[in-house]
């Protein structure tokens, strides 16, 4: 899926291709009963932002948790788009 998308995005105009890792939001708990992995959330992480370099898209949406890890992982070109992070508002 993610080569296609990199494929169909090919053009002169080519736009940034990004993909989503993990909603890290979750407890390592509650992740590992929703998803039925054994991957901790930052080695699953790891391994999306690598499958998406190797597919060809240019970077991933991720927390700033996992910055460090990825960039040690795809290297100093591939984009990190870290999500903001709004305070609730009490009403």
């Amino acid at each position: 899926m993610m080569r296609a998308a990199a494929k169909a995005a090919a053009g002169p105009c080519r736009p940034l291709v990004i993909a989503v890792t993990v909603l890290t939001s979750f407890s390592e708990d509650a992740y590992r009963a929703i998803t039925g992995t054994s991957r901790t959330i930052e080695a699953q992480v790891l391994h999306l932002a690598r499958e998406t370099k190797a597919a060809g898209l240019d970077g991933v949406v991720a927390s700033p948790h996992e910055i460090r890890a990825v960039r040690q992982a795809c290297g100093p070109d591939f984009l990190i788009v870290t999500p903001g992070v709004r305070r609730r508002m009490r009403r």
